[in-house]
């Protein structure tokens, strides 16, 4: 094997605001979502390989940035150096699965890169099957469609694939110059058909529209091929409509909970928050980077208007706290005067329902005093205006601290949705 070793299976993760806009795109333009994330995969994966191979991605040529091609014939590329590779997903019964139009064409003669989808958080690229062998496994066929290949029996599919060489190889071929393609005679309507009604053509006739386009891709051609538009059959556009509604309705019922947790928030601000959490991890509300981001800009907003301690300071003892340090010694770390943290603590833990923060008064500052059995002499140095501002500073920042068990109760009320 090459030197490249080193990137062989590596893994490659998605951002949530990557996967949210694939997500979008799926939902808006009745793209594969699996696809279209094996292809980001693929794309990644690319662009982390060693710059001193001189791979340069090209996402303007991409047939794929057509919406419609996307949708209605499951395109998905990406162009290194002038090379157009197929990137193919490996769907739940392990196989890779591509239109019948696209096979034979000049989209697919450098063959399709193999990934394997981890969940939707990112993925792997674990092989490529030739152009030849999607060949072969057409052969013989008489209207199947589409066109299947088990990941087991791909060659360059294994352990010690490597990326990187083969990246090498592929745009280290030269690019073809294939036979022109009779110019369509109604570009509109046998577009249309291949789009929206493919079934009335014979297989030849589809690869042969298919390959026009290939043939003659530019901006003009996708204007084109965009204004002609790729209608969603009834059951797609069923699924995207019940996906929609289900996000609805698990944002209702996410925001009537968050709702009698942070009540100094409405409603309505909270379920804008819970949308734009969507936006950046997509709809897993369940899943845990969604639901810690989406409870600590709750409580940040919460605590702006609770709080007196300033909003940095509050969301910092906060975080401590929620990562197991407790309440008293994460207050200690910001209040120099550990024995007002103390009185505090005493004071606090003493008040009865008390709502949001409150100074401390004269008699509560002499029963904690008490209390603590502290020594008088400490008592008549703490009198002054200092020790008192260090005890309702510890104050408002143990008031803080409350927002911890908010969250974890919050985070286990998600879990349930």
């Amino acid at each position: 094997m090459s030197s490249h070793n080193a990137n062989n299976q590596k893994q490659i993760e998605l951002s949530p605001e990557v996967v949210r806009m694939a997500q979008m795109r799926a939902n808006r333009q009745g793209v594969q979502f699996r696809q279209e994330l094996a292809r980001l995969v693929a794309e990644e994966a690319v662009i982390e390989l060693d710059c001193e191979l001189g791979l340069i991605l090209d996402n303007e040529l991409c047939m794929n940035q057509s919406d419609v091609l996307a949708a209605g014939l499951g395109v998905s590329d990406i162009v290194v150096n002038g090379h157009r590779i197929d990137v193919r997903a490996i769907d739940d019964d392990g196989e890779a699965v591509i239109c019948r139009a696209l096979v034979g064409s000049p989209y697919l003669s450098m063959g399709s890169l193999l990934v394997k989808l981890n969940g939707i958080h990112g993925g792997t690229v674990v092989g490529h099957i030739t152009a030849g062998a999607w060949l072969k496994a057409e052969d013989g066929l008489r209207d199947a469609d589409p066109i299947r290949i088990n990941e087991a029996s791909v060659e360059h599919a294994s352990a010690d694939f490597d990326l990187a060489q083969l990246m090498v190889d592929l745009t280290g071929k030269a690019v073809l110059n294939l036979p022109s393609v009779s110019k369509l005679v109604n570009f509109k309507s046998d577009v249309n058909e291949l789009l929206n009604d493919k079934s009335r053509l014979i297989v030849a006739r589809q690869k042969q529209i298919f390959s026009y386009l290939c043939s003659n891709w530019s901006e003009e051609t996708m204007a084109a091929v965009e204004a002609i538009g790729y209608k969603l059959p009834a059951s797609r556009v069923t699924k995207v409509l019940l996906a929609a509604g289900r996000w609805n309705s698990v944002v209702e019922k996410a925001s009537d909970k968050l709702a009698a947790r942070f009540t100094k928030l409405s409603k309505e601000e909270i379920r804008h928050q819970v949308m734009v959490t969507g936006e950046r991890f997509g709809g897993e509300i369940k899943g845990p980077a969604f639901r810690k981001a989406l409870l600590n800009d709750l409580a940040a907003s919460e605590l702006s208007r609770t709080s007196t301690v300033p909003a940095n300071i509050a969301q910092s003892v906060l975080a401590k706290v929620l990562a197991g340090v407790s309440a008293a010694d994460a207050v200690k770390q910001l209040v120099k005067n550990a024995v007002a943290v103390d009185l505090a603590l005493t004071i606090k833990n003493k008040r009865q329902a008390t709502i949001g923060f409150m100074a401390a008064t004269a008699d509560e500052i002499g029963m904690a005093f008490q209390q603590l059995a502290l020594q008088p002499a400490y008592a008549t140095h703490s009198s002054g205006d200092s020790g008192i501002d260090s005890i309702n500073e510890a104050l408002a920042l143990l008031d803080a601290t409350d927002m911890a068990d908010t969250i974890k109760a919050c985070d286990l009320e998600m879990t349930e949705l």
